[in-house]
């Protein structure tokens, strides 16, 4: 194993331990802040996480820590949106590409 494999696998062994990090503790906080204060909601914990946390990591690994009911889902329904016309659209690219080469 060369150099580059190796650093390779340092950087994909300490990514994963930063995203585990997230999901391990984002979790937490958000369980801490509800039963600190009755009154937050779920949209507000996840935005004071968010604002709190983003210099330790970025707002998708954020998000994706995040608890379920604190993810907003008409965002997540329109992101899903958004990917699958993007796959759509590329998909028919391709084909129309490979009915002009044709």
């Amino acid at each position: 194993m060369g150099k580059y494999d190796n650093l390779l696998e340092e950087t994909k062994s300490r990514a994963a331990a930063y995203i585990s990090t997230a999901k391990l503790y984002i979790p937490k906080m958000y369980n801490a802040l509800m039963d600190e204060n009755e009154n937050i909601s779920p949209e507000d914990a996840r935005d004071r996480i968010e604002k709190d946390c983003v210099g330790i990591w970025s707002k998708r690994t954020i998000l994706y820590a995040l608890p379920d009911e604190a993810k907003n889902r008409e965002k997540q329904k329109w992101a899903d949106q958004v990917k699958r016309s993007a796959i759509l659209l590329q998909f028919l690219q391709h084909q129309n590409l490979e009915l002009q080469q044709s």
